[in-house]
C-alpha cells in the first residue's frame, strides 16, 4: 500500500468556452494506492476545498473499485462529500455520487446523486428538501451545460418553501436537455399551505425553455384540493401558457369547482353551486396589456351562466 499526504494543493481549471481559468485550493489531501483484494485501488480523501465562484466543501472521499475489478475504459467512481455549497444553486449536508467514467468518450455514464438536507437559496424564496436523488443517463465532460444532450430523473422528500409558505410530502420529475430545447416536468404529492390552510392532493408542472432558457410553454395541473380561507374546493384546475412569439403569450385557465358558501367579509351571502369555468388571456409584453374572456357554467339547471371580457393594462 502506498500513502501520500499533501498539506495544501493549489490548482487552476481551464474554461473550455472562453479560455479563462478558475483558481482553487484543497487542504489535507490524502492519496492511498493499494493492490490488495477487497480494498479500493485508488482512494482520494480531500479536506476543505474551495473553487472560486463555483463551490466549496468540507470533505470529499473518492475511490475506485479494487485492482482486480478495474475496467480502465469504463471506470466506476464513487464519492462522498460533506457540507457542499454550490454558489449558483445552494447547499447540502451530505452528497453521494457514483458513475462510470468512459475514457474513450470522456463522459460520465449512469451518474447517480443522492443528497441529504438540501437548501436552495438562489431563488426568490428558500427551498429546502430532506432527501433528493438524481439519475442521469450521461454527462459530457467536454461540453458546457448549454451544449449538453442528456436526460435525467429525480425524486425528493419533504419539500418546504418559506415564501410562499408550502410543504409537499413527495416529488418526482424529469429533465431533458438539448442545445435547442430544455424540458422540466415535476409532480408534487400532498401539498399544504400553512398560512391559508389550503391543501392540494397532486400538482403536475411541465415547462419548456428555449436556447436562452426563456420560458416557451408552461402546463400546470392541480388535482383535488382547496386554497383555504373559504375558497372553494376543486377536483381539477389547469393553467397553460403558450408563447406565440417574442411579444405575445396566451394563458388558458379551466377547472371544476365544488359547491361552496360565499361570504362578504364575515357576512354570509349565499351558496354557490358546483361549477366549471374556463378563461383565455392574451398578454402583450410590448404594451403590457391583458385581453381576455371567461365563462362560468353552474351544475344546477336553475342557475345561469356568466361570461365577460376585459382589457387590462399593467
Amino acid at each position: 500500500m502506498f500513502h501520500v499526504k499533501i498539506g495544501r494543493l493549489d490548482f487552476t481549471i481551464p474554461n473550455m468556452n472562453d479560455g479563462t481559468t478558475t483558481s482553487g485550493f484543497s487542504r489535507s489531501t490524502e492519496i492511498i494506492w493499494s493492490v490488495q483484494n477487497g480494498r479500493p485501488f485508488l482512494t482520494f480523501d480531500v479536506g476543505p476545498t474551495y473553487v472560486e465562484e463555483i463551490f466549496s466543501l468540507e470533505n470529499i472521499k473518492i475511490h475506485t473499485p479494487s485492482f482486480n475489478k478495474m475496467d480502465w475504459q469504463n471506470l466506476l467512481l464513487v464519492a462522498n462529500a460533506s457540507d457542499l455549497v454550490m454558489h449558483s444553486l445552494g447547499e447540502a449536508d451530505k452528497v453521494y455520487f457514483d458513475g462510470n467514467y468512459s475514457s474513450t468518450s470522456n463522459r460520465i455514464i449512469d451518474l447517480s446523486i443522492d443528497a441529504r438536507v438540501v437548501n436552495l437559496k438562489e431563488f426568490d424564496q428558500t427551498l429546502s428538501v430532506d432527501v433528493v436523488t438524481f439519475a442521469f443517463d450521461e454527462f459530457d465532460l467536454t461540453s458546457s451545460l448549454g451544449d449538453q444532450y442528456f436526460s435525467g430523473r429525480f425524486t425528493a422528500k419533504n419539500i418546504a418553501s418559506e415564501n410562499p409558505v408550502f410543504m409537499a410530502q413527495n416529488g418526482t420529475g424529469n429533465i431533458n436537455i438539448s442545445p435547442l430545447t430544455k424540458n422540466v416536468s415535476l409532480d408534487l404529492l400532498n401539498m399544504t399551505f400553512a398560512s391559508s390552510g389550503g391543501a392540494i392532493n397532486k400538482v403536475n408542472l411541465s415547462a419548456d425553455y428555449n436556447t436562452g432558457y426563456a420560458l416557451n410553454n408552461l402546463s400546470l395541473n392541480l388535482t383535488n384540493g382547496t386554497f383555504g380561507n373559504r375558497a372553494p374546493s376543486f377536483s381539477n384546475i389547469s393553467v397553460d401558457m403558450v408563447r406565440r412569439n417574442d411579444n405575445f403569450s396566451d394563458f388558458i385557465f379551466s377547472g371544476d369547482l365544488h359547491e361552496f358558501e360565499f361570504y362578504n367579509e364575515d357576512n354570509y351571502v349565499g351558496l354557490i353551486p358546483a361549477s366549471n369555468f374556463n378563461a383565455r388571456l392574451e398578454f402583450d409584453e410590448k404594451s403590457s396589456n391583458l385581453l381576455g374572456n371567461s365563462n362560468i357554467r353552474f351544475a344546477s339547471t336553475d342557475a345561469v351562466g356568466i361570461s365577460g371580457s376585459a382589457e387590462v393594462g399593467l
